[in-house]
């Protein structure tokens, strides 16, 4: 029968499109998660400095606060807590410079983050009791200077008097977040306290880390109003405003698909469901001959319709997670990390979104076979059994 191919392409149609959805939903899923990710492990989730910092990486120390470590600590939306301090300086290796800016972290510091980065050498041990001369410098960074794991350089810091700092290459990292691998030198707080002429129970805030990101800003609220006048509370957010604008504006790109697909979707799934009707027309007309009501012969077809949608959907997501599988494993897709900020099409698996979206398809669906439903009330049953 000529339906069936028919029906074949239907479902293909169905499939094709909520696997190019759910693809398109896991890609930019993962790709936001990547960025975050890599923004988040320079400047973690919320950062807790004086208030008066101005937007210079020269900031006023805070003492530190066991009191309020432990009170942050005590909110159950945070995961992790630690201290840092930031100073500008300039990197000289035999005749090459370089700007950067020393973060400066004690044992506190949650290494995972640059472990996970890391491209040659390892992570200094920031727990010793003597100052670390070891440092984590990026891969930009120590191929334009030359740089490699055991090398030796000078920091030089301009401050009255000028001073200057002989630090060793422990670890080489690359995030792939070019501006940020540029200036980043990772090394023991000491150093920074000992140039500033700071205490040792002085740093220049604090990073905290939630369980939850989407709550980041919530968490964020909580922690000013229980710091205190003397601290600023500012998320990731508040900090890079331009990245997570960027970052929204992939929304639109998902949406403009996920419409597109539900449009050539739900108008094969009308157009199939009315080829079948008018193959059945000879049906109807039987069917209605022996008293069956319009509403029940269109509940006949509307099922139909939704098995097929069904079977489309199914279809289409094994396509899509087979996928994502593939690509989280053998990494088939690659992409310019100068340009995208990583090497490979990233992927994450968020259940609830793909839930939704499968469930948004085949509610669409289903709502739009009422249209061609309609042709079950225009059949005539004397007319439609003589219907060859």
């Amino acid at each position: 029968m000529m339906i069936r191919p028919v029906i074949r392409l239907a479902v293909l149609s169905v499939a094709l499109g909520i696997a190019v959805m759910v693809c398109s939903v896991m890609i930019i899923s993962g790709f936001k998660r990547t960025i975050v990710e890599k923004l988040t492990g320079f400047s973690a989730h919320i950062q807790i400095s004086s208030f008066n910092n101005n937007n210079s990486y020269e900031v006023e120390p805070i003492e530190f606060d066991s009191t309020l470590y432990q009170q942050i600590l005590s909110n159950h939306k945070v995961e992790h807590l630690q201290v840092y301090a930031t100073k500008a300086g300039i990197i000289k290796y035999k005749d090459e410079f370089q700007g950067t800016l020393v973060k400066g972290v004690n044992n506190t510091f949650d290494v995972n983050f640059f472990k996970d980065k890391l491209v040659k050498g390892m992570v200094p041990d920031f727990s010793l009791s003597e100052k670390s001369n070891q440092v984590l410098i990026s891969s930009a960074s120590a191929q334009l200077l030359q740089l490699d794991v055991d090398s030796s350089f000078l920091v030089y810091f301009i401050q009255d008097p000028p001073r200057y700092r002989k630090l060793t290459v422990a670890g080489i990292y690359e995030t792939g977040l070019g501006e940020f691998d540029e200036l980043y030198l990772i090394a023991d707080v000491r150093h920074i306290q000992k140039l500033n002429d700071w205490g040792d129970n002085q740093f220049g805030g604090y990073e905290v880390f939630v369980k939850d990101f989407s709550k980041v800003e919530e968490v964020n609220n909580e922690l000013y109003q229980s710091s205190g006048f003397n601290y600023n509370c500012q998320s990731v957010k508040e900090l890079y405003p331009q990245v997570f604008s960027w970052l929204d504006l992939q929304n639109m790109n998902v949406w403009v698909i996920i419409i597109l697909m539900f449009i050539v979707a739900g108008m094969n799934m009308v157009s199939t469901l009315l080829i079948v009707m008018l193959e059945q027309t000879n049906l109807i007309g039987i069917l209605k001959a022996l008293g069956a009501y319009n509403f029940s012969i269109k509940k006949i077809f509307v099922r139909v319709g939704s098995y097929l949608a069904i079977i489309g959907i199914v279809f289409g997501n094994l396509i899509a997670l087979t996928l994502g599988y593939l690509q989280v494993e053998f990494e088939l897709f690659k992409l310019d990390q100068a340009s995208y900020y990583m090497n490979k099409v990233p992927i994450h698996f968020d259940l609830y979104s793909l839930l939704l979206l499968n469930l948004g398809t085949f509610i669409l669906c289903v709502a739009l076979l009422f249209i061609p439903a309609r042709f079950v009330t225009k059949v005539n049953p004397v007319e439609a059994m003589r219907f060859d």
